[in-house]
């Protein structure tokens, strides 16, 4: 979607959510279109402006705001990300906690499962350990009980990097899921299981 008017630019990137940021690519013709808006967005706006923004876009919200230069590139990856999980700074720390939503595993308002830009906040401060790891490591050994909400592979993904969770948790955790669920879960379900366990394995 292209915007040429910096008000109606605004107000599309003051009303994003991360759900949006999966379905939609905001751009603009030119950078100056961009900076009187980006001046008055907050901090978690710019990150889902990034999220879901064309390279034009994506470049003037990286000059307005430097610091968040690695993490908003991060939040426009998929789920699980080709590249490096980057360290949040402490400054962005509040932002990427609502964008997250939640703790791994929890299901999000709007339409149960978390979206793209939600589930690499949850793995980003997992990676550093923001949460627990005793509630990480709980999240991901029910990520697949029947009656769940939705499949949360966030949570194990989550686990997988936490720095609190031993090397024989993670271990016991791929076991576990390597042929989990043959008889109780699709195939699709399954599949995005095993790209998580190779993914992680890439990771550590």
């Amino acid at each position: 979607m292209l915007l040429s008017e910096p008000g109606a630019l605004e107000a599309r990137l003051g009303a994003l959510r991360p759900r949006d940021c999966d379905f939609v690519e905001l751009e603009v013709p030119d950078v100056r279109v961009a900076e009187p808006a980006l001046r008055r967005l907050g901090t978690v706006q710019k990150l889902l402006a990034a999220a879901g923004s064309g390279p034009v876009l994506l470049g003037a919200i990286q000059a307005s705001d430097p610091a968040a230069g690695a993490v908003a590139e991060y939040l426009r990856e998929a789920f699980p990300p080709d590249g490096p999980i980057p360290a949040v700074p402490a400054e962005l720390l509040p932002a990427v906690r609502e964008i997250a939503l939640g703790e791994p595993g929890d299901p999000v308002r709007h339409g149960l499962f978390p979206s793209y830009p939600t589930k690499l906040a949850r793995l980003a401060l997992a990676a550093q350990g923001e949460y627990d790891a005793a509630v990480v490591l709980a999240a991901a050994e029910r990520a697949y009980e029947p009656g769940r909400p939705y499949h949360a592979h966030d949570a194990l993904a989550c686990a997988l990097v936490h720095p609190g969770i031993g090397a024989g948790e993670r271990a016991g955790l791929v076991e576990r899921y390597a042929g989990h669920g043959r008889n109780r879960r699709g195939w699709r379900s399954r599949k995005k299981t095993h790209r998580i366990l190779v993914w992680s394995r890439r990771y550590r």
